[in-house]
C-alpha cells in the first residue's frame, strides 16, 4: 500500500470527487431563499453586486463539448464523437473521457493531446455560443437590476469581450450603464509561478475596477479560494458561494447556494433539471423576431432560446443571398419566388413583419415534431436552434397554428429538406393555394 501523509489524506478527503456532481440547478432550499432575498434588499442605487462568469452565472460545459467534438471531428477521435456535458463532472480530463466511453488503453494519451485544442476553443470568442445560463440567474440579475443596483461581471476574458457581451444579451442578463463586463487577460507567463502571480494582478486590477464602481454589496463566486479572498477584501459585503462545479472548499464560513431559484419562482420544469427544450405546455416570451422563420423567446427560468420554424423557409435578409454556401437557396428561392424578389433587399421584411403580428396576439407555446425526436428537436448548426411549430393561445382561447398561418398567407415555401416534418402534404397545399391565389410573395407586388 502506498504511504500517505496526514495532510495529504485530508487534501484528498476535502477535494471533491466530481466537480458538477453536486451541481443542483433546481434545488431550493430556506437557506437559499435567505441568500438570494439578502442580497436583494441590500440592492438599490450605487451599490454594486459583482458576479463571476464561468461556473457562477454560465454553463460552460455545453460549449466545452462543441469545442472539443468539433476538434474530435477534424482529427478523427471517434472516442468523442458522443461527449456530452454530463460526462464533465471534473476538471479531470481522465475522468471525462472514462465517462465518455473512450477506451482505457487511450485515455492518457487523449487527455494529454486535447489539452491544447479545449485551452484554444474554450478562451475563443465562437465557441461562447454554445454556453447557457444557470438555471433562473438570468432573471435573478434582472431582479436585482431592477432595484437600481450596478452590476459587475468579473472573468478572464478580455480578449472574448465581445462574444461575451452577446451571449450576455442573447441570454437574457442585464448590460449597461449598470451592468459593467470588468474583464482582465492573465499575461503569458514561462513558469508556473510566474502564470500564478500574473493572474492575481489580473484578478487585483479587475476587483480594483468593481471597487471604483461604488459600494460592494455582495458578490457570487463558484471558486471556494476566490470567496475566501473576496471575504477578505470586502468584509462587510455577503460572499456567496455557489456549489457548482465542484471548488467547494472554503477556509471562511458563509451562504452557500446550489442555484439561482427561490421556492417562491414559479413555472421552473420538472424534474430535477433544465430540460433541453421547453415542454409544449411552457409559456414563452417573444424576446426579438430576427426573420419570417426564426424567433428569440425566453423560458421561464431565464434561458434565451432560438427557435427555427419547422417547414418554414421565408426569403433570406440582405446580403445572405451572397455568400458562398447560400447559392443553392439562392436558386431555390429564385425558382420559387421569383428574381424580383430575391434581389429586393427589404422582401424579408414582409414575412417578419407578419409574424409579429401573429406573435402579439397572445402567450406562445411550442409543439415538437416526431421527426426530430433523434437529435432532440435541436438542428445540427452551431446555433443549436430549437425546431418548433409555434401556437399562440389568445386570450379568448383560441389556437393560431403560426407555420400554418405563414404558409396560407403567401409568405414562405414548405421546408423539409434540412428539418424533417411530418406536415409537408399539409403545408404544400397551404402554399400552393396561396399561389394560385396570389397571396403575400405570390401578390402583383412580387410576381411580374
Amino acid at each position: 500500500m502506498r504511504r500517505c501523509s496526514f495532510l495529504a489524506l485530508a487534501l484528498c478527503l476535502l477535494a471533491p470527487s466530481s466537480a458538477w456532481a453536486d451541481y443542483r440547478p433546481l434545488s431550493t432550499s430556506p437557506e437559499q431563499d435567505q441568500a438570494l432575498n439578502g442580497v436583494l434588499e441590500r440592492a438599490g442605487p450605487g451599490r454594486v453586486v459583482l458576479f463571476d462568469l464561468d461556473s457562477t452565472l454560465i454553463d460552460t460545459r455545453p460549449r466545452q463539448v462543441a469545442v472539443l467534438r468539433a476538434w474530435a471531428a477534424r482529427e478523427g477521435v471517434t472516442e468523442l464523437y458522443g461527449l456530452q456535458p454530463e460526462h464533465i463532472q471534473s476538471w479531470d480530463w481522465t475522468e471525462t473521457l472514462k465517462r465518455a466511453g473512450a477506451p482505457f488503453p487511450r485515455i492518457k494519451e487523449l487527455a494529454k493531446r486535447l489539452r491544447q485544442p479545449w485551452s484554444e476553443g474554450y478562451w475563443s470568442d465562437a465557441a461562447l455560443v454554445h454556453d447557457l445560463p444557470m438555471a433562473g440567474a438570468s432573471a435573478y440579475l434582472r431582479a436585482l437590476h431592477a432595484k437600481g443596483a450596478t452590476l459587475a461581471y468579473v472573468g478572464r476574458r478580455a480578449s472574448q469581450e465581445a462574444g461575451t457581451r452577446r451571449s450576455l444579451e442573447q441570454l437574457g442578463f442585464p448590460l449597461g450603464e449598470r451592468a459593467r463586463l470588468v474583464l482582465d487577460e492573465v499575461a503569458e507567463a514561462e513558469t508556473r509561478k510566474a502564470r500564478k502571480a500574473a493572474a492575481k494582478a489580473a484578478r487585483e486590477r479587475s476587483l480594483s475596477t468593481v471597487a471604483a464602481l461604488g459600494s460592494v454589496v455582495a458578490a457570487f463566486e463558484n471558486e471556494g479560494h476566490q470567496v475566501d479572498a473576496l471575504r477578505q477584501r470586502w468584509p462587510g459585503a455577503v460572499v456567496v458561494h455557489l456549489i457548482s462545479d465542484g471548488m467547494a472548499y472554503t477556509q471562511s464560513r458563509g451562504p452557500r447556494i446550489h442555484g439561482w431559484l427561490r421556492r417562491a419562482d414559479e413555472a421552473r420544469p420538472e424534474p430535477g433539471k433544465i430540460p433541453d427544450v421547453p415542454r409544449p405546455d411552457t409559456p414563452l416570451e417573444v424576446v426579438r423576431v430576427p426573420d419570417g422563420d426564426t424567433v428569440v423567446a425566453r423560458a421561464p427560468w431565464g434561458e434565451q432560446i432560438t427557435l427555427r420554424l419547422i417547414g418554414i423557409d421565408t426569403p433570406e435578409k440582405d446580403p445572405l443571398y451572397e455568400r458562398a454556401d447560400m447559392a443553392g437557396k439562392k436558386a431555390r428561392h429564385v425558382a420559387a419566388y421569383g428574381a424580383k424578389l430575391v434581389a429586393d433587399p427589404k422582401a424579408w421584411v414582409e414575412a417578419k413583419t407578419f409574424l409579429v403580428e401573429l406573435l402579439g396576439k397572445g402567450k406562445l407555446h411550442l409543439r415538437y415534431d416526431p421527426s426530430n425526436e433523434l437529435s432532440g428537436h435541436r438542428d445540427s448548426t452551431l446555433s443549436r436552434r430549437v425546431l418548433a411549430y409555434l401556437v399562440v393561445r389568445t386570450p379568448q382561447g383560441d389556437e393560431i397554428d403560426v407555420n400554418a398561418e405563414l404558409c396560407r398567407a403567401g409568405y414562405t415555401l414548405d421546408y423539409a429538406k434540412r428539418y424533417p416534418h411530418q406536415r409537408g402534404a399539409e403545408f404544400r397545399r397551404l402554399v400552393e393555394a396561396a399561389q394560385a391565389a396570389g397571396r403575400g410573395y405570390w401578390s402583383a407586388k412580387w410576381q411580374p
